[in-house]
C-alpha cells in the first residue's frame, strides 16, 4: 500500500486540505480518477455514519425533544 493523498487539518482556518503525494502524481490520470472516486466512496460513507450518529443529539439540542408533553 502507498500513500497518495494526505489530508491535513489546518487549526488557524478550521479547513481539512487533501494534498496528492508524488505516488498519486506520477499515476496515470485514469488511475488517479479511479483512486479519487474510491476515496470519495470512502469519505461519504464515514460521513454518513457520523452524521447520523452526532445529529440526533443536535436536533435534541436545538429543538428539544419533539414528543415532550407540554
Amino acid at each position: 500500500m502507498i500513500k497518495i493523498i494526505s489530508i491535513n487539518y489546518q487549526e488557524t482556518t478550521e479547513q481539512a486540505v487533501a494534498k496528492p503525494q508524488s505516488a498519486f502524481k506520477e499515476m496515470p490520470e485514469v488511475t488517479q480518477l479511479d483512486c479519487l472516486n474510491d476515496a470519495i466512496f470512502d469519505l461519504e460513507e464515514m460521513r454518513e455514519k457520523l452524521h447520523n450518529k452526532i445529529y440526533p443529539v443536535f436536533k435534541n439540542v436545538l429543538y428539544g425533544d419533539q414528543n415532550e408533553k407540554i
